[in-house]
Parts: structure tokens; C-alpha cells; sequence
């Protein structure tokens, strides 16, 4: 009975090894595992010239790893949240670009929005494309990645991004 308890607790493991992974980025900005697709939640606060002050929504998007291990294209961007503005925006650029130079250092191409013009929005805004530089930092199976106070064409403001992506 041992031995059938120790091969199927080694099958569960083996399965959990080829199904989850640990999203990783090393001191030369590769990520792993190469071709994975990920999913990254958190928030972003942003400013536009539509707006009076800051708009803070939940964030998500998703992407993959490229082949090689050198980028990561961001495929989707959603955001949601209690302000009514959050379910607004149109994200273009995609699929955005993460390029990592090293294991604490990227940089997010393509980042891009609009805001339309609705009753509660005197004017809509056209924010980016533009490039945002971010941190990254390890965090167990996940990489944090945060910007703050990144400038997009159009006279806007990515005041503050923070997402773990796993």
C-alpha cells in the first residue's frame, strides 16, 4: 500500500511540473520558461488631459513568453474597478512588448490608450503609443513589475503600475 501511495503522489508531482511554472527572469533580462503563457493582475492609477485627477483601476493582461526568452508580448490589457471611467479605456499598440535588459530593469513598447468622449468626460484623450520603463523583481513563482510616473504621448501620465505576473 506504501508503494501505491508513493507512485501516485510522484504521478500528482509530475503533473503539476508539466501543467504550472514559475515565471522567472535572470540577471541577463531572459525569461522563463521560454513560449509560457502568463497571466499579470494588478493596478495602474493614470492622469489624462480628459480628466481632472487620478483614475486608480484593477489591471490585467495576459501574454507570452516569446521563444527565445528575450520578450514578452502582452496580448490583452482589461481594467476594471469601482470608478465608472475603468471599463472606458481602448488599449492599442497591442500587443505591447516587455524587453527586459537584466533581472531588475524592463522596458514595456507599444503602451497605448484611449479615453472616449462620454457624459461624464467633457473630452475623450488619445494617450500614447509610447515606451514605459519598469522595475522588475522575483517574487517566488511570479515577476513584479512597476512603473511610476511614466510620461505617454498625448499628455498623459501612467502614474503609478503594479502588477505580478505569473
Amino acid at each position: 500500500m506504501k508503494k501505491i501511495n508513493t507512485i501516485i503522489t510522484a504521478f500528482a508531482v509530475s503533473l503539476v511540473s508539466m501543467y504550472s511554472h514559475a515565471l522567472t527572469v535572470d540577471n541577463n533580462g531572459n525569461i522563463s520558461p521560454a513560449g509560457a503563457s502568463f497571466t499579470a493582475n494588478g493596478t495602474i492609477i493614470v492622469q489624462t488631459p480628459a480628466l481632472s485627477g487620478n483614475v486608480s483601476c484593477n489591471v490585467s493582461f495576459t501574454g507570452k513568453v516569446s521563444a527565445d526568452g528575450k520578450s514578452a508580448n502582452i496580448n490583452t490589457v482589461t481594467t476594471s474597478g469601482g470608478f465608472l471611467l475603468c471599463s472606458q479605456p481602448s488599449f492599442t499598440g497591442l500587443p505591447w512588448i516587455l524587453n527586459p535588459s537584466s533581472g531588475t530593469s524592463a522596458v514595456i513598447t507599444n503602451v497605448g490608450f484611449t479615453i472616449p468622449k462620454v457624459i461624464f468626460v467633457s473630452k475623450g484623450a488619445t494617450c500614447g503609443t509610447s515606451t514605459v520603463a519598469v522595475s522588475a523583481a522575483q517574487e517566488g513563482n511570479a515577476i513584479r513589475l512597476k512603473a511610476n510616473n511614466s510620461n505617454l504621448a498625448g499628455n498623459c501620465k501612467i502614474v503609478s503600475l503594479d502588477v505580478v505576473a505569473q
